[in-house]
């Protein structure tokens, strides 16, 4: 597994990096901070696989696949939806779902993209040549691609997601309580979404959000087609890296009701919410309850908050983040006194972010339950409103060695304007940061050790 890159070009604003086999381009980014996914593959050849896709229903059922099987979507075969029942490999041989033959094309007419039911162990990889991103969706309506029905243990990498301003969701994860109504009344969540990687996909221009993962109401909740109150899963062990989002109607991201081992690092969030619906409109949303890990991420331009976190519940690090040019907060915390806690004591840091032109606030809370919360070596730049926020009926936070300033020329980057923000040699943020290496903290947002000098820098970049 390659890891995710940034690469910074200085004085360059724009980046394009060229598709497969029909020169198509691919994403330009309007940041100099650049995520990287570039991956040399070979083209797959067909005679390879175990079955190549014809029809819109493929069931792994009927015909007989095994773990480890390799089902393949041809490039040379122009497909409409498709419906993937049955695919169960094991943990130690996933079924693998790949392109051969170069970059294969799904072009909906009807509802859906690709859709998954009731699978498990399995793979979806675009790595079989002909671009980095080997399929390629797109629909006229509905999500793109859909995990549902009771879909589970799997890995979506390498999809480019290609949006027409028709389509919803680029990508969705999750299994509706109006599928088993009866099931989903029991509080007890007999089945849970586990084991979970979404990575290096290119999501754009679509009208919805562009990873839809897991539902809300995690207390329950009436309505969704079912007579009674129904409990959604949760879900447990789940990574989204490496993935570039641009161009989204509604949240870049939303994730909810992670219950254990969430990780979300490495990511790239460009122009969010462009349908500026109040609700809809973040950068990440994360709530309903989550815990876990936010961090390395970059968050730029959109009409909502950049990271909103909403009756979270849980352990949270969010840390290494850039935030730029929000419509309103940089982040935001929101909570009432009644929800459901995955700890009795959970915790919030959030630990060397860059927090620049928000449009409301910098960083703000309003969640009214108890719970340790910690702000440290943080930049805050250049508000509306209130840098640091901390709403009525609000514990104490715990904040030191933050810089918040309405000066964009105080903290000396290299060059704000073209999103470069790695620190000038006279920087005041240098060392002037605490130790944060005892709560995990011991990188940057480039991956490079800290502390370089006599101690932290603040914010997401250390200076070598």
């Amino acid at each position: 597994m390659r890891k995710f890159l940034f690469l910074i070009f200085f004085g360059a604003l724009f980046f394009i990096v060229s598709c497969g086999k029909n020169d198509d381009v691919e994403p330009e980014s309007k940041s100099s901070l650049i995520p990287s996914n570039d991956f040399d593959f070979e083209t797959f050849d067909c005679s390879q696989c175990t079955y190549i896709v014809t029809d819109y229903k493929t069931d792994g059922a009927e015909l007989n696949f095994k773990p480890g099987d390799v089902i393949c979507l041809d490039s040379e075969i122009a497909y409409d939806r498709l419906l993937f029942s049955n695919i169960n490999g094991t943990a130690e041989k996933p079924i693998i779902i790949r392109n051969c033959g170069g970059q294969a094309i799904i072009q909906a007419t009807k509802p859906g993209g690709i859709s998954f039911e009731y699978s498990s162990h399995f793979k979806l990889l675009g790595d079989g040549g002909g671009s980095n991103y080997g399929i390629k969706v797109t629909t006229n309506t509905g999500f793109y691609v859909l995990m549902r029905t009771f879909t589970n243990q799997f890995e979506i990498a390498h999809l480019e997601i290609a949006g027409n301003s028709d389509g919803f969701a680029g990508i969705g994860l999750k299994t509706s309580p109006y599928e088993d109504c009866q099931l989903f009344e029991d509080p007890s969540r007999p089945w849970t979404m586990t084991d979970i990687t979404i990575r290096n996909n290119y999501v754009h221009d679509v009208n919805g959000e562009g990873l839809y993962i897991g539902h809300g109401f995690h207390a329950g909740w009436t309505g969704n087609a079912c007579p009674n109150i129904v409990y959604p899963h949760v879900i447990k062990r789940l990574k989204v890296y490496s993935n570039i989002i641009e161009n989204t109607g509604y949240d870049g991201m939303q994730i909810k009701n992670g219950d254990e081992d969430i990780e979300i690092y490495d990511n790239y969030i460009f122009n969010y919410g462009t349908r500026g619906e109040n609700g809809q409109n973040e950068g990440v949303l994360l709530g309903g309850p989550i815990t876990g890990l936010f961090y390395n991420n970059v968050i730029i331009k959109g009409t909502g908050n950049g990271l909103r976190m909403l009756n979270i519940g849980g352990n949270n690090d969010v840390y290494n983040n850039i935030i730029m040019e929000s419509g309103k907060s940089g982040i935001r915390i929101d909570g009432g006194n009644e929800f459901d806690l995955i700890f009795n004591n959970p915790y919030l840091n959030f630990f060397n972010n860059h927090i620049v032109n928000s449009g409301e606030y910098g960083f703000v809370i309003f969640d009214k339950r108890a719970a340790d919360r910690r702000f440290k070596n943080n930049l805050v730049i250049n508000a509306s409103d209130q840098l640091l926020a901390i709403g009525s009926q609000i514990d104490a936070i715990d904040t030191s060695h933050n810089i918040t300033t309405q000066d964009l020329d105080f903290v000396k980057f290299k060059s704000i304007n073209s999103y470069e923000f790695e620190l000038l040699p006279e920087s005041p943020a240098i060392d002037a940061g605490t130790d944060l290496s005892n709560f995990g903290v011991d990188i940057d947002i480039m991956r490079r050790p800290r502390p370089s000098g006599s101690g932290f820098d603040v914010g997401a970049f250390e200076q070598q």
